[in-house]
């Protein structure tokens, strides 16, 4: 995983700078390297024959966000349990989605928004998340369609593995 100077640097660039179609899976550039913040973005393409985060788009069925159960980000400075609470469509200009600080400035706002446009959801996450804190990861990719603005995104609580 990567982070640029810029959002769009490594949208068609692998890890070594070179042009690459598929572009590279990177992490908003308003986000620390650390992943000390509450509310972190993850954006990758969605590449045919489901490279990269082409599987997020699997998360907007209902059997599969049911049975898909939980993740792992592994880094070098940290492991965290993930845990999808929420798949979605969003336009990428919506700031409660695609801006970290005010997403972690309104964290209620965010989790009411992520329920409301929810295709899927899981109620437990979501109230825990109410409840306790904890930090969120968006990992967004492209939704495939008409909308050229439209991003699929499943949110996900963090926890961070000892």
């Amino acid at each position: 995983m990567l982070q640029g100077r810029e959002n769009d640097e490594y949208l068609s660039k692998d890890a070594y700078g070179n042009y690459s179609m598929a572009g590279s899976v990177f992490l908003d550039t308003r986000n620390s390297r650390q992943f000390a913040d509450p509310y972190l973005i993850l954006y990758g393409h969605n590449v045919e024959g489901g490279g990269l985060f082409a599987g997020l788009l699997e998360y907007r069925d209902e059997a599969f966000f049911a049975q898909c159960g939980d993740g792992w980000l592994i880094l070098p400075d940290g492991s965290w349990s993930l845990h999808p609470f929420a798949c979605l469509q969003a336009e990428e200009r919506e700031p409660l989605i695609f801006d970290p600080e005010y997403a972690a400035e309104n964290r209620a706002l965010l989790l009411d928004f992520a329920e409301k446009n929810a295709e899927q959801a899981d109620s437990a996450v979501l109230n825990a998340l109410r409840a306790g804190g904890g930090k969120i990861l968006a990992m967004t990719t492209c939704t495939n369609g008409g909308d050229e603005d439209a991003r699929t995104i499943v949110l996900a609580r963090m926890e961070e593995l000892p």
